[in-house]
């Protein structure tokens, strides 16, 4: 079998709701037709509000997220924290220093110091993208979210180089 027999057979599994049984019974034939196959990318094709995101949130002490990165390499997202993490500190330096504050910090790594961050955590994607995205951008007729589409598009259907930024 073709790679193009296996997308038509996890969208016609996506369109009539498949149950796990089936998905992995489908799964586990086609296996045995192709020694390569991937199970866990046919599972995300033909369940892919089910896939899993990975996620990372970063805060200044004792306030609320400034920062929630999420992706499908949990690499990337953990990279892209960090950035975030040393670009708010950085600023903050900058701020204090600009100020000739006599408390300021003398790196912006002591800055960074009062940020915490969760650390990378895996979720189901309808668990994160809000209901109302989904629907919306699965309709006939999709209108603009507060998730740009492409990056929808890209979190939805397993893009590894997909890092979005959802605040």
């Amino acid at each position: 079998m073709s790679r193009k027999d296996y997308i038509t057979i996890a969208a016609i599994l996506a369109k009539h709701d498949a149950s796990e049984e089936m998905i992995t019974a489908f799964c586990a034939e086609l296996k045995e037709d192709n020694p390569r196959f991937d199970a866990q990318r046919f599972r995300g094709a033909v369940q892919p509000m089910k896939h899993t995101l990975y996620v990372a949130s970063a805060w200044w002490r004792d306030c609320d997220a400034f920062c929630t990165v999420a992706g499908n390499d949990a690499r990337r997202v953990e990279k892209a924290i960090n950035r975030a993490i040393k670009d708010a500190a950085i600023d903050v330096f900058n701020t204090d220093s600009d100020n000739d504050n006599p408390n300021a910090p003398k790196r912006w790594q002591d800055c960074a110091d009062d940020i915490a961050w969760s650390g990378v955590n895996t979720f189901a994607f309808d668990a994160i993208i809000p209901k109302r995205t989904i629907e919306n951008y699965e309709s006939d007729s999709p209108h603009a979210d507060e998730m740009h589409y492409h990056d929808y598009v890209a979190l939805r259907d397993g893009d590894a180089d997909a890092v979005v930024y959802l605040r």
